[in-house]
């Protein structure tokens, strides 16, 4: 046999001890859902494509076992806050050398100190989807050079760092002016003021605001003052709200990826890096805001974000 064909053979062998070596790097991660629909389907398709290495094994609440279900997943990722509060109640993560990694998706923020009261000894993440005030701020800077004087609106019950993001809105070149408003279907004098001396409403992540209740009646005397609101979601700028950013599925599942792929803790709350813009154009149009197309305004808001 040559001494070509016996190289041959040892760079073939090379090759298969470096595929195996990579097969083995794949974990197997637990996914957790209510109930396995076209959705979910769809989601772990997607996800497997940008994580062919790993093995997703799908269970429902009804099929997850009742104590320490399968003990070789050591990453678990829990669609909604009820599968997530299930997954903590039956995975123990006291008192052993390596917990099991666990992710909550399409959770709200708030729902972490319920379920922290409810699993004190747990550890969990939640990917945070809702959209970050300077991302929001960023969104104001670029969709029209006339938005210069930002009101904030909240409530006691929302926690809210005036002073941090009137420094992030002067960095930007805008104005941040904040007015508490305790019953947002009957404004005080203050609030009144603010939405006068307002080119703009950023609409905060404050339910106790902006709620199915209040969002008409909101968005009714803001139109009545030529007042444009952005944010605080997707689901506003349908409403009539002008414009907001926002993290859907797909940008989900980039996340995900990417966390899996990080070989690190991770924190308790994780913003989701990934997000585009959604336009109401025809409110934009006749609050006379000249709307540019959704993917170049998401690429200028990255800019204005890293400037």
């Amino acid at each position: 046999m040559g001494s070509s064909v016996l190289h041959g053979i040892k760079l073939m062998g090379i090759l298969a001890l470096l595929l195996c070596s990579s097969i083995s790097l794949g974990a197997t991660v637990g996914l957790l859902v209510e109930d396995n629909n076209l959705q979910v389907k769809q989601f772990q398709l997607q996800l497997s494509k940008l994580r062919p290495s790993d093995q997703f094994q799908l269970f429902t609440l009804q099929k997850l076992p009742k104590k320490n279900p399968s003990k070789e997943i050591k990453t678990w990722i829990a669609m909604g806050a009820k599968s997530l509060a299930v997954l903590l109640g039956r995975i123990d993560n006291t008192n052993t050398a390596q917990p099991a990694k666990i992710l909550g998706l399409f959770v709200r923020p708030e729902a972490i100190s319920k379920l922290t009261k409810l699993y004190p000894d747990s550890n969990f993440s939640l990917l945070d989807n809702t959209p970050p005030i300077a991302r929001q701020l960023a969104l104001i800077k670029v969709i029209s050079a006339q938005l210069k004087t930002i009101a904030v609106l909240h409530s006691k019950q929302h926690p809210f760092d005036a002073v941090a993001t009137a420094a992030v809105a002067q960095k930007m070149g805008l104005t941040l002016i904040t007015s508490e408003l305790s019953d947002p279907l009957n404004w005080e004098r203050e609030s009144l003021r603010a939405l006068k001396d307002a080119d703009v409403i950023l609409g905060m992540n404050d339910t106790a605001i902006y709620n199915a209740t209040t969002i008409r009646s909101i968005l009714m005397r803001l139109y009545r003052a030529s007042r444009p609101l952005i944010g605080p979601d997707k689901g506003y700028v349908r409403a009539g709200a002008v414009a907001s950013t926002y993290s859907g599925v797909t940008e989900t599942i980039k996340a995900v990826a990417e966390l899996l792929d990080a070989n690190k803790v991770w924190p308790n709350i994780i913003p989701n890096p990934h997000f585009n813009v959604v336009i109401n154009a025809q409110v934009a149009r006749s609050l006379n805001i000249n709307v540019t197309d959704p993917e170049l305004l998401s690429l200028k808001v990255r800019e204005a974000l890293s400037e």
